[in-house]
């Protein structure tokens, strides 16, 4: 992003929830949260922060993610897309409709992992790290290669083996917040020889918030940061609302933005989307520095979608998701379905 150049928030509209990014080269991807919509994980890009479109999907077979009994709000929770050594990861928490035996646990959420050569995919079955009733996984590797799984209550560690299939240690809590309420979401991130642990904390209501603390070590201890919450909505009547759950990204040149979860009001409902501030997370000194600007949302005028034919069948856009799963075969890729479905 240069100076000169300006954009509106929110750059993703709608239904964007949980934003995830990752930088690889000059392109940027964002996974987001699909629920009980299928296919599930949205995969997007971009090349300059602002202007997003929908590459693919995580799950894109009904075999590898049962959704068709899965109720509303339940389903895929908060994916986070990672990148390393020529392959990206997704990890993702499985909320179950009630408490399940599962291999000798009663469980009610299920962290999986796929992974996939290519960004759009097409990504692997997903595989079930069942470590108890965490939320919001998201994958951390080391400087000597080592990988971790991050998982709320809070800030807990996890190491796994390099397939990212196992558990392969004792779960650590590296940091447990503010003290703020529901402190789930976390990040990892390693810059200018610091770690910094990542939370969304105050829930997903309109205390809403990003917090974040540095240590030296991986274990910890973490400083918080003197000016948490580092990003949250103060002003009850602004048009956004809700904002918090975000993940970091760093450009070729340097600067540091941010994407997060935020809220519409609409006469008493929400709708949600992905926000972008700028913002940077180490100014060289020993303190966080911020720079947010939330602007004024304006509608956009948008040409209606529509489907478009093609041998006789009826070729649906990838920015349509279905509620639970309506059809029986692949939607890998452009989901093509016969005419008159």
């Amino acid at each position: 992003m240069k100076d000169n150049k300006t954009y509106t928030n929110p750059v993703m509209t709608g239904f964007h929830p949980d934003p995830s990014i990752i930088r690889v080269g000059d392109d940027y991807y964002m996974a987001n949260s699909t629920f009980q919509y299928f296919p599930a994980i949205a995969i997007s890009h971009s090349k300059d922060l602002v202007h997003w479109h929908i590459i693919g999907h995580g799950i894109t077979e009904n075999d590898g993610l049962d959704l068709s009994e899965i109720k509303d709000s339940h389903g895929i929770w908060a994916p986070d897309l990672s990148y390393h050594d020529g392959t990206f990861y997704i990890f993702a928490t499985f909320r179950l409709n009630e408490p399940t035996m599962i291999n000798g646990k009663k469980l009610i959420r299920r962290q999986i992992m796929i992974k996939s050569d290519r960004p759009e995919g097409p990504y692997t079955k997903p595989v079930f790290i069942d470590e108890g009733s965490g939320i919001d996984p998201s994958h951390f590797v080391d400087d000597d290669g080592k990988h971790y799984m991050l998982l709320s209550p809070a800030c807990t560690l996890f190491p796994l083996n390099d397939e990212c299939t196992e558990i392969t240690g004792t779960p650590s809590l590296i940091w447990e917040g503010t003290g703020r309420r529901a402190p789930e979401g976390p990040h990892l991130l390693k810059t200018n020889g610091y770690y910094y642990a990542i939370l969304a904390e105050g829930g997903t209501g309109y205390s809403h918030s990003i917090t974040i603390a540095r240590s030296n070590h991986l274990y910890g201890p973490y400083e918080p940061c003197p000016h948490n919450p580092i990003l949250t909505q103060a002003d009850p009547d602004a048009v956004l609302q809700r904002a918090g759950h975000g993940k970091l990204v760093k450009t070729q040149n340097g600067e540091w933005w941010a994407v997060y979860l935020c809220g519409r009001p609409n006469e008493g409902n929400f709708t949600t989307s992905a926000e972008k501030p700028p913002w940077t997370p180490c100014n060289g000194e020993k303190t966080i520095g911020l720079s947010l600007t939330i602007y004024t949302v304006r509608a956009r005028s948008r040409p209606p979608r529509t489907f478009r034919k093609s041998n006789g069948r009826k070729r649906i856009s990838m920015i349509f998701l279905m509620i639970r799963l309506i059809y029986s075969g692949s939607l890998s890729g452009i989901q093509t379905i016969p005419a008159g479905l």
